[in-house]
């Protein structure tokens, strides 16, 4: 057991993950990508009725409710919307349990087809369907201690809120929601502001002491709850530390890309409005920006997954 996390070794190690094995997470996710999509695809074209969305286009009466536009009664639609997110949040954390036993055990899984939901990939779907309920239980603790110091029910907010959407759903183009509307949301949302910042406090101590727990289940053949809290005692300050320096990171480097990125889109138009071999340079850099994006994107998902699986290894075994 380390006897203290090093806070600058550590975010290095996860930013140098990220850098160098990028390509690595594109290997392990790209196939569950596919398969998710071709499952809402699937899903969308048997579950919704595709003709009423046609009618409406082309100035059709709009559809009065959801049972108007899907093709199966409501509480099969409901469950098949389940079974999807279910069948979607697990392939997807078998991407997240091979990256985490990457970095916390140095397993390698050569190949480039990989559609994991074995051992690993439950307990990480558990773990974070834990994680979750435990931060809306935190939540709502909150809202209801907000709503007593408001004098009033949170549940207003969120209804206050519902008809504010429901607006803007149906609102002609340029109309403006109604002074009252307005007025009445601002009265409601107390209780839920007052709750967020009631709840914030108690959510980030439970996700920092909880940080190994994703990636420790899935490295080790049990659900390490409990042992995560132990794990991470006297560090605190450590592991926020680390999220806290990722986040400024992750702030900077967001920046620099877009601002880089439009600068680069500006010129890709410019050439484009040339014409000749300026309209091919402009091709050239357009496409440029989008692959770097797409790079960007999976460069700070390695970075991201890397940082718990890092801070499990790091409290486990000290390296």
């Amino acid at each position: 057991m380390s006897a203290k996390l090093p806070v600058g070794p550590t975010i290095n190690e996860a930013f140098q993950f990220g850098l160098n094995r990028w390509i690595t997470a594109v290997r392990f996710g790209w196939l569950p990508v596919v398969v998710i999509s071709i499952l809402f695809v699937a899903f969308f074209a048997t579950a919704f009725k595709t003709e009423a969305f046609l009618a409406l286009e082309s100035g059709g009466a709009e559809p009065q409710g959801l049972k108007d536009i899907v093709r199966a009664p409501l509480p099969v639609f409901f469950a098949g919307t389940a079974v999807l997110y279910v069948v979607t949040v697990l392939l997807i954390s078998g991407v997240i349990a091979s990256l985490f036993r990457l970095v916390a055990l140095g397993e390698e899984r050569p190949g480039l087809f990989h559609l994991r939901v074995d051992g690993p990939a439950m307990r990480v779907f558990l773990a974070y369907l834990i994680l979750g309920v435990l931060s809306f239980v935190v939540m709502g603790l909150a809202m209801c201690i907000g709503g007593l110091l408001a004098g009033q029910s949170p549940a207003q907010g969120l209804q206050a809120i519902g008809h504010l959407f429901a607006f803007a759903m149906n609102a002609q183009p340029g109309q403006q929601p109604p002074a009252n509307m307005l007025e009445s949301l601002s009265v409601a949302l107390k209780p839920v502001m007052l709750g967020g910042l009631i709840g914030a406090v108690p959510l980030i101590y439970l996700n920092v002491k909880l940080t190994p727990f994703p990636a420790g289940s899935a490295a080790e053949n049990r659900l390490l709850l409990f042992g995560a809290f132990r794990m991470t005692f006297g560090h605190f300050w450590s592991i926020f530390g680390v999220y806290v320096l990722f986040f400024l990171a992750a702030v900077i480097m967001g920046i620099i890309f877009q601002l880089v990125g439009a600068i680069v889109s500006l010129i890709a138009e410019f050439g484009a409005a040339q014409g000749g071999a300026l309209a091919f340079v402009g091709a050239i850099l357009a496409l440029a920006v989008s692959v770097a994006a797409l790079w960007f994107q999976f460069f700070m998902m390695a970075v991201q997954y890397a940082i718990p699986a890092i801070v499990y290894r790091r409290l486990k075994i000290g390296a």
